[in-house]
C-alpha cells in the first residue's frame, strides 16, 4: 500500500481545496456521495462561505467561522464544501462526527477539516 509523506498530503489535499480562496459549506441530511446530493432546503437555510489555511500535517482546516441558519426539524449528519453559494461545483464532504439538529448549526474556526489521508 502507497503511503504518501506529509508534504504529498499537503498537495493532494491543495488540490482539492486552496488555501485563502473563498468556498461555501454545506448540510446534508445523508452521505452526499461525490455529486452533493441530500443538501437541506428551505427554513432560512443557505451555504455559508468558508475559508480554509494553508495545509499543514497532510490536512486543511477552516480559518473562518459560520452559523448555518435552517429549519431545525432534520438532523445534519454531513457537511460538504462547493465553489459558489448556490449551484456550483461539490468539490469534497464529510460526515460530521454526531448528528445535529438545531435552527442554527454553527462551527468554530478550525472545527471544519478535511484530510489527504
Amino acid at each position: 500500500m502507497a503511503r504518501l509523506p506529509t508534504a504529498g498530503e499537503n498537495s493532494a489535499i491543495g488540490a482539492v481545496l486552496t488555501a485563502g480562496t473563498t468556498y461555501y459549506l454545506s448540510l446534508h441530511s445523508a452521505d452526499p456521495g461525490t455529486t452533493g446530493a441530500s443538501e437541506f432546503t428551505g427554513g432560512g437555510y443557505a451555504r455559508q462561505s468558508i475559508v480554509f489555511a494553508s495545509a499543514s500535517g497532510g490536512s486543511m482546516a477552516s480559518n473562518t467561522a459560520q452559523a448555518v441558519a435552517n429549519a431545525g426539524t432534520t438532523a445534519a449528519t454531513y457537511v460538504g464544501i462547493w465553489s459558489a453559494a448556490t449551484a456550483g461545483t461539490y468539490l469534497i464532504g464529510a460526515a460530521l462526527g454526531s448528528s445535529t439538529t438545531a435552527a442554527s448549526i454553527t462551527f468554530a474556526s478550525g472545527a471544519v477539516t478535511f484530510s489527504a489521508s
